[in-house]
């Protein structure tokens, strides 16, 4: 069933357009793209999203690095990236720092899509380590201001894809492995929210918890073997492309669990209890659990914890007793911590002790079948569309796994 809420990914600048093309490869359904840059070229590489010319006062020929030139372009196409942001309940905006449209055009698409309506997320792709010195410190300006204008902020890093891709894979792959940090939000969000899981989340939650929350960390994990769900949690609280370790200061925490017909709700209790032994107190942590026929034998994890840059909480604060024993506001002393998880509207509580992990567990979730653009199966058509191949079959399986990279990432074998 599509999922009643519209999503939109804008891309802006170079490698906004770039994540935005490839994420297109992938297929996700029910997702609208939009392309904004100051230069006519970059946009002919969108093909099948909206196109938005920041063309003035560019006149389509770029910004040559002056991310002044990115901010007035954005800011002088406001009524048109607002009519194509119209009724969008979720935006994504990508957007590479370092550049003049990105860096620049960023901050002010993201605060654009704000005033239309929009719950916004904000995703900047920070420099690699060998780019230019000063490339890195406009890319820290930049990110700065993408923070200040979104909902929410994720930092798409480069320089961990290079890392977990390796010295011998190409630039293209080590790209696709950092665009798959935005992929993996768009689906799980839009799964988190969607109207078929078996405990749902509505929007009206959602925004509640990450509206002006700040900068986030985000992570995906697939796991298999007897206890799936606990594998799969257990890879996303270790992904490498991603600093999931400030999860414990995280003011809230949504996760989407999604396996098949035979997900086992012990399992499920267990992973989402093992998450909420690292969390702060007072976090609120939203859970939605879903099923995929697809994800065989399989589960998949999504990791999303908001405002991590906030003092911790110290025991005894915010409800929580001197033993350290998570309480709710009004709740009896001792009473375990509270997850606002919507079954049929339905309010429960979980607690249970920590347990190991078992199974075999993909630290990143990345689900790029057919690196190199080529999909063996699926067939690719006008506007990225991908149907009846791989890319949506097998989402379940990393590109860590394909790649044969698990001594370099840990993964569980």
């Amino acid at each position: 069933m599509t999922s009643p809420y519209r999503t939109a990914v804008v891309g802006v600048g170079g490698a906004g357009v770039n994540a935005v093309s490839r994420l297109m490869d992938v297929g996700l359904p029910g997702v609208q793209y939009v392309a904004a840059d100051t230069s006519h070229q970059t946009l002919v590489r969108a093909d099948g999203a909206a196109t938005v010319l920041l063309s003035e006062p560019t006149r389509g020929l770029g910004t040559g690095g002056d991310q002044r030139l990115g901010a007035a372009a954005a800011v002088a196409a406001e009524r048109t990236l607002l009519r194509e942001l119209r009724e969008v309940d979720v935006a994504f905006v990508v957007a590479g720092l370092a550049g003049g449209t990105g860096g620049g055009a960023g901050a002010e698409v993201a605060r654009i899509a704000r005033r239309a309506g929009a719950l916004t997320l904000g995703f900047g792709i920070r420099p690699f380590s060998f780019e230019a010195p000063i490339r890195r410190h406009m890319a820290a300006l930049a990110e700065e201001n993408l923070v200040a204008q979104s909902d929410v902020f994720v930092a798409l890093d480069n320089e961990r894809a290079r890392a977990v891709a390796g010295s011998r894979l190409s630039l293209d792959v080590a790209l696709r492995v950092a665009d798959d940090v935005l992929r993996q939000a768009v689906q799980g969000l839009s799964e988190l929210v969607s109207d078929y899981g078996y405990i749902d989340v509505d929007l009206v939650t959602v925004r509640r918890l990450l509206a002006e929350s700040g900068r986030a960390c985000l992570a995906l994990g697939v796991g298999r073997g007897t206890d799936p769900a606990c594998a799969a949690m257990s890879a996303a609280l270790g992904s490498p492309l991603a600093k999931m370790e400030d999860i414990g200061v995280a003011r809230s925490v949504l996760v989407q669990i999604t396996g098949d017909q035979e997900l086992a709700v012990s399992d499920v209790a267990q992973a989402v209890t093992d998450l909420a032994s690292r969390l702060a107190p007072d976090c609120e942590l939203v859970v939605g659990v879903a099923t995929d026929p697809l994800l065989v034998g399989a589960v998949q994890v999504t990791v999303l914890g908001a405002g991590v840059e906030r003092e911790p909480v110290a025991v005894g604060e915010a409800g929580v007793s001197q033993a350290g024993e998570h309480e709710t506001p009004g709740a009896p002393v001792g009473a375990p911590v509270r997850m606002t998880d919507t079954v049929h509207g339905a309010q429960e509580r979980v607690g249970a002790p920590e347990v190991p992990v078992q199974g075999d567990a993909a630290p990143d979730g990345l689900d790029v079948d057919g690196l190199d653009g080529k999909d063996k199966e699926g067939v690719a058509e006008p506007g990225g569309e991908r149907r009846n191949g791989k890319a949506r079959r097998l989402r379940a399986v990393g590109v860590l796994q394909k790649l044969n990279l698990r001594e370099r990432v840990g993964q569980a074998v």
